[in-house]
């Protein structure tokens, strides 16, 4: 282990009901755990059971340091040890003198395929995942671990800069917002098996009846920074153009996945590889689809994020590929 700030993810059953779940590090307590529904350990496990899933990320460097180098995970339960694992730090001692990467990883624009294609350069390429919507893991962070941070990827928003000191570089891939929200339907509703998606016998009814950020412009309201509580606005498009304009150094296009992995590898100095990720299988339901009506009501809820895709895409085709 040689990176200065490492996620640990795993998951924790229990019989009866749920219990606290705690997460240490060379005996200090995580401040920030992320916690998700596990059904599927708890359909393979029979009846009466309940698990989570956890995730927290740790500044591992200080710790390492006054342990020598000896770093022991430990997951408690009502502050019993359950599990035990010991790791050995190495150190990276070189910073990153570039500015930070900050890749927003919208759902289904491809992002997965991106993240693995710089995972495979993980030797070399120090990437901290953002996967909680907010900014909770960044601010636990010592300055000097976050300066030897290569890239953040994941579900966030743009205004993660202003949690931290260093210079920033933003970059996103989208996605015909028709096509966004119709995948992003089909997928909670048949692969994730969300609830209230379930609930749904179309998806203009999921539409009408699910709330959710995904279904309100959220190509505006993640580059204009805006909180998901928060409507959005003509203003917050204004925000989010003016972000791409002074912040972004790149916009991809989904549908331009060999075109924009092409400036992503100019952009990282690494050869990235083409990969399909995370892709939403053919569902029965699309079949009976009726497109228009489906992108009637669709048009709704993108009303802004077709303005913003728009000048994406002029963006994209008057940027030099290569």
């Amino acid at each position: 282990m040689e990176w200065p700030i490492v996620e640990f993810q795993g998951w924790t059953a229990f019989h009866g009901g749920q219990e606290e779940t705690e997460i240490y590090l060379n005996g200090a307590k995580a401040g920030a755990v992320s916690f998700s529904a596990r059904p599927d350990v708890e359909a393979a496990m029979g009846a009466g059971w309940v698990a989570v899933g956890w995730s927290t990320a740790f500044d591992i460097e200080q710790s390492a340091r006054d342990n020598g180098q000896a770093l022991v995970l430990e997951v408690r339960v009502r502050q019993q040890v359950i599990a035990r694992k010991c790791f050995r730090y190495k150190g990276r001692f070189d910073v990153t003198p570039s500015p930070l990467k900050i890749v927003l990883h919208m759902p289904k624009t491809g992002g997965t395929s991106l993240r693995m294609a710089l995972e495979e350069h993980r030797q070399s390429l120090f990437l901290l995942p953002l996967y909680n919507g907010d900014f909770t893991k960044i601010n636990g962070l010592s300055s000097s671990s976050i300066d030897k941070v290569d890239v953040v990827f994941g579900h966030t928003s743009y205004g993660l800069h202003e949690h931290i000191a260093r210079a920033v570089s933003y970059m996103t891939v989208l996605r015909n917002p028709y096509d966004f929200v119709s995948s992003l339907y089909f997928f909670a509703k048949y692969i994730q098996q969300d609830a209230e998606m379930l609930t749904a016998s179309s998806i203009t009814e999921a539409l009408e009846k699910v709330r959710r950020p995904e279904f309100d412009n959220y190509y505006t309201r993640a580059i204009a920074g805006l909180a998901a509580e928060l409507p959005v606005t003509d203003e917050h498009l204004e925000k989010a153009i003016s972000n791409i304009d002074s912040h972004f150094s790149f916009v991809g296009l989904a549908e331009r996945p060999r075109e924009s992995l092409k400036r992503f590898s100019c952009i990282f100095g690494l050869p990235l590889s083409y990969m399909k990720e995370n892709v939403t299988p053919d569902i029965v339901e699309r079949e009976f689809v009726d497109p228009m009506q489906a992108n009637q009501a669709i048009r709704e809820h993108v009303r802004l994020d077709l303005k913003l895709y728009q000048y994406v895409v002029k963006k994209f085709w008057n940027m030099e590929i290569g």
